[in-house]
């Protein structure tokens, strides 16, 4: 894509467009500027069914209200204000907030939103980016990018830019919190598709209708049979979190489904917080990923054998034995319990005798328990049956771990 100066003057103010434009070859449009002819009348209109205001409230809590207390923010650049959500919530919360967005069409139903709950008059920025400080004046304590948009830019150079904005905007123990869908998950062909916390609108479909390295186009299909497209650009997790310590932010910490541990899960959303204050390296070195894991011979829930009343008084179920799995997780280590594959449970142990194994008379008593380093970088787990299988092999099966380190 070719910017140049002129066409690069202003975001787009069109009200009038209705009709979404992607032209004869959909899967080909992969452009920063395009979310503009995306974001039209039509589907504006019927955003708010697709994110259900009250249950996307219950769904997040108070996780961002409560990371910008702990912070001290007082001023919020909501930088990707949508049909205005957070920034109402903000205000509720008596934040001093700003309302930015690319799409006119977004913020003309933010400014309605904001009288209808709660008679809140936001102050909207029609504003790009990627040109940021130009378009919005001041500097913030905070801004808040969410919903994915950040992933309407194709371009590098494009994040890149908008990141530098970002960290320009913010006072110097500023903080930006930014959000991206689970791309990782969608590109390794998982599904990442909790409808937990954002897309809440029960009636309302949002699933892939085309993926690859470059693209993620997802379809949103109404009740009615009404069907929108949005063109995405996937991000990865582990790159958005290099883009940012490039930009300058010196820490970062990341949050699945808005949980600071997520290894067991997969979780629908990535919050990444991004401190700018200035920190000495020392206190930036993120602590290596380290486990303990192995056969511990210890089951840790009755559920983790074929049949408890099979183990009355044996080893391996006993309190003093499930005491010290207990302790060793209260030292920071959680477990990374497998997928199940075969069976509901994934039995790591099966006797030699009494046809156990092809029963799945089993126990679950190889464990993994890694420090947040390690249980962040977990990709999957699952048990290894395979391997138990045939003559000459041991009695458990192994446990394999697949890590992303960077």
């Amino acid at each position: 894509m070719t910017v140049n100066a002129s066409a690069a003057a202003r975001p787009s103010t069109d009200l009038s467009r209705a009709e979404q434009e992607f032209g004869d070859d959909p899967i080909r449009v992969r452009e920063s500027d395009h979310y503009a002819q995306e974001y039209v009348g039509g589907f504006v209109d019927r955003w708010d069914e697709l994110i259900d205001w009250e249950r996307r409230a219950e769904g997040e809590g108070q996780f961002f209200v409560e990371q910008l207390k702990a912070r001290g923010v007082r001023t919020v650049l909501d930088a990707a204000t949508g049909t205005g959500f957070h920034s109402v919530r903000l205000l509720q919360e008596g934040f001093d907030t700003t309302s930015a967005d690319g799409s006119p069409q977004m913020l003309a139903k933010a400014f309605g939103n904001g009288i209808r709950h709660g008679g809140h008059v936001l102050r909207v920025v029609n504003a790009d980016w990627r040109w940021l400080s130009r378009d919005v004046p001041g500097t913030y304590d905070a801004i808040i990018c969410l919903g994915n948009s950040f992933t309407h830019l194709f371009e590098e150079h494009d994040r890149r830019k908008a990141l530098a904005e970002f960290h320009s905007m913010l006072k110097p123990d500023g903080v930006l919190i930014i959000d991206q869908r689970n791309y990782d998950a969608v590109l390794d062909g998982g599904s990442g598709a909790n409808r937990t916390y954002y897309y809440c609108g029960e009636s309302v479909s949002a699933e892939p209708d085309h993926v690859d390295d470059g693209l993620a186009r997802y379809k949103y299909t109404f009740p009615d049979g009404d069907q929108y497209f949005l063109n995405m650009y996937p991000l990865r997790k582990n790159y958005l979190r290099g883009l940012l310590r490039d930009a300058g932010f010196q820490r970062i910490d990341t949050y699945g489904d808005f949980q600071e541990t997520y290894a067991d899960t997969t979780p629908d959303y990535y919050i990444h917080v991004a401190e700018k204050a200035y920190r000495p390296a020392e206190e930036l070195a993120e602590p290596r990923p380290f486990a303990v894991l192995g056969d511990f011979n210890i089951a840790p829930t009755d559920a983790d054998v074929w049949d408890i009343a099979e183990f009355a008084d044996c080893t391996r179920v006993t309190e003093a034995e499930r005491k010290a799995l207990t302790a060793l997780a209260e030292t920071g280590l959680s477990e990374v319990y497998p997928r199940a594959l075969k069976y509901d449970v994934p039995f790591t142990y099966w006797d030699y005798r009494a046809l156990c194994f092809p029963k799945n008379r089993g126990m679950r008593i190889d464990l993994v328990y890694g420090n947040p380093a390690f249980t962040t970088a977990v990709q999957d787990s699952y048990v290894d049956r395979e391997a138990r299988k045939g003559k000459g092999t041991f009695d458990n099966a192994p446990v394999v771990v697949d890590l992303e380190l960077g």
